[in-house]
């Protein structure tokens, strides 16, 4: 076993797919010998050797259980190696947020364990490169100066093997000191990379550095005509050499930039339109937003408004499809840890069942007595299990309604109470400036008032479920109650900047239980503004109907909109599982409900329109006073 692990671990780089070959075998051998270490280094050779592969959903896979076997054998260095391997691997794939996540946990492990000063710079360059990928340049620039301040402190730093991840951090900020303007600074950390003894760990590196190197003179006061005429001498260098796609994007992307502050424009933005069609650009998320800012960048450079508002939109779906693979894989882990539990309790269950043959077959050597009392025992023990059956489908019937209430606050309301925890751990550490602690509190006050408002809608359903649901209609003043509603959702309408425009022109007065009324103006406002994306338009209106017995209040939006299907799926059941918003929002999936159910017992009905990507209208008809 040992010969095909050193064989699965050498060939990574240079034969991927011969190291997956001996990486199963390694698993195979662990599994029948029962080696659960092997197996956990099975896991890991074969996550780094797909990741090699550029098969990131594989990678991410198998690192998972690397770190959850790893986790389990109580080895707090392996599994923070597992988590960082994985971190590099949702990063490829476009999941910044769960890169981040597990980039936190292995420095966790890696503080746990005191480990030597090494395993801890690799930690913190990996939090670096996470917060790099999400254009936090003060915190990419805070923890890569960390990370080279350990690097240098660390006694077993080996220049040939970590010298390529020491040039990475001044690499990285070079580049964002050169976005900053900060010339002498981008200058030192290239000064720094051409000092190293190990000189370009990798050709990717080294055409980094030229290019760096006429970037920087670029700013300095070279002319475009040069700049434009080195940069296309270091693309035509590398022509025959191994460069991944993205690098040889980088040199496009830099001379685009060039272009971008010339006379001549438009070359610029001709050029980043096109790599955006390219079929790597296409794959890689991130990279397509890097082109986008630029380009929004430069159109509200030059004030042009339409122009830097198309591209806003553009970035926008970008986000929002980068929060989608977040979100897949979040549950794809989510789904992973509970098989890899399932796993673990049957193994249990299978080792208490041999304990329990070994008994049996104790037993069977003893006395006619013993036999006899293991029988009478036997017999116990099946009625107390058919007692116990019994007990568990009385109890069932009766808790149906607290644990329907306990599995939504368990699954809807964890993402709202972890980003507040998140950000309270940030204040705690220290790791917010004075310029970012408003808009935080910002953001908890709006987290804790969508969570509000998600307790809200549970706690009126449980009500319904408890009692008796009969209303005390009353007559109401629908523009009063809709007023009323909009300025509850006032801080989400903020948050997301968005228009509310109303035209109920006559003053409509409804016979309805006011409660229950606001209940349901407040959830389809909320809803709208959920599904809305930023600067939208949100319109409501009043109609009455030709016998004036009636009057309908629609509330449209111009949101994500839903499928044909989709309606009738919310028409029709109970409760609906929440889908998360434009801007990553959660919910029980209990407001629709109450809707329907209030209009129910209010002589009420709803009405939904609506079309894919472009918006949805929620009408509400209620009988007039």
């Amino acid at each position: 076993m040992d010969a095909a692990a050193n064989k699965a671990y050498d060939l990574i780089e240079t034969n991927p797919d011969s190291s997956i070959y001996y990486s199963n075998i390694v698993l195979q051998q662990s599994r029948y010998c029962n080696l659960p270490r092997y197996e956990a280094l099975g896991y890991k050779f074969l996550g780094t050797a797909h990741y090699f592969n550029n098969n990131f959903e594989k990678a991410i896979l198998y690192q998972t259980k690397a770190a959850e076997s790893f986790d389990a054998l109580h080895d707090s260095s392996y599994t923070s190696d597992a988590l960082l391997l994985l971190s590099n691997a949702l990063l490829a794939q476009g999941a910044v947020k769960q890169a981040q996540i597990q980039t936190s946990k292995a420095i966790e492990y890696i503080y746990y364990k005191d480990a030597p000063v090494l395993d801890l710079a690799y930690g913190i360059s990996s939090v670096s490169y996470v917060e790099y990928a999400l254009y936090n340049w003060e915190k990419a620039k805070q923890y890569a100066r960390e990370a080279i301040d350990l690097f240098s402190k660390a006694e077993d730093y080996d220049p040939e093997y970590d010298g390529a991840q020491l040039q990475g951090l001044y690499l990285s900020l070079t580049d964002i000191y050169l976005q900053e303007g900060s010339l002498d600074s981008a200058a030192y950390y290239l000064d720094l990379i051409q000092q190293q003894n190990s000189f370009f760990s990798s050709t990717g590196h080294e055409m980094y550095y030229v290019v760096e190197r006429v970037q920087l003179a670029h700013q300095n006061g070279l002319s475009v005509e040069k700049t434009v005429q080195q940069l296309e001498e270091i693309k035509q260098s590398y022509e025959n050499k191994p460069l991944s796609v993205i690098d040889s994007l980088e040199i496009e992307y830099a001379l685009a930039k060039v272009w971008l502050v010339s006379d001549a424009p438009g070359k610029g933005i001709q050029l980043l339109r096109t790599m955006l069609t390219d079929d790597y650009a296409q794959s890689d998320f991130l990279f397509q937003k890097k082109l986008l800012n630029t380009l929004l960048n430069h159109y509200e450079s030059i004030e042009n408004t339409a122009k830097a508002y198309a591209t806003f939109k553009e970035l926008d779906a970008i986000e929002r499809h980068l929060n989608e693979i977040d979100f897949k894989v979040n549950n794809a882990s989510i789904e992973l840890k509970e098989q890899l539990l399932k796993k673990k309790q049957l193994e249990q269950e299978k080792k208490q069942l041999l304990i329990v043959k070994e008994e049996q077959e104790t037993q069977l050597s003893r006395t006619n007595f013993i036999l006899v009392f293991v029988g009478v025992s036997l017999v116990a023990l099946v009625i107390l299990l058919l007692y116990s059956w019994h007990i568990h489908r009385e109890r069932k019937h009766i808790l149906q309604s607290k644990n329907k209430i306990i599995s939504v606050l368990g699954h809807d309301l964890r993402t709202p109470i972890s980003q507040v925890q998140n950000i309270v751990f940030l204040m705690k550490e220290e790791m917010l400036s004075e310029k970012e602690l408003a808009p935080t509190l910002g953001k908890i006050d709006l987290a804790l008032n969508q969570t509000q408002q998600s307790l809200e809608n549970v706690l009126n359903w449980s009500k319904t479920q408890l009692e008796n649901l009969s209303p005390s209609p009353e007559e109401v003043d629908l523009s009063t109650a809709v007023k009323s509603a909009i300025e509850f959702n006032k801080m989400n309408l903020n948050a997301k900047k968005i228009t509310v425009q109303t035209t109920i022109s006559d003053a409509y007065l409804v016979k309805f239980d006011p409660q229950h009324l606001q209940i349901i103006i407040r959830n389809l406002i909320s809803n709208a503004i959920k599904y809305s994306s930023t600067y939208n338009l949100i319109q409501i209106s009043a109609e009455p109907n030709a016998k004036n017995t009636k009057v309908t209040l629609s509330i449209q939006d111009q949101g994500a909109g839903m499928s044909a299907e989709k309606v009738k799926q919310i028409m029709r059941k109970t409760i609906n599982k929440s889908t998360e918003g434009t801007k990553g929002e959660t919910g029980t999936g209990l407001g629709l409900m109450l809707v329907k159910q209030f209009l129910k017992v209010n002589n009420g009905t709803l009405h939904i329109d609506s079309i894919p990507e472009k918006g949805s209208t929620f009408s509400i008809t209620l009988p007039l006073a």
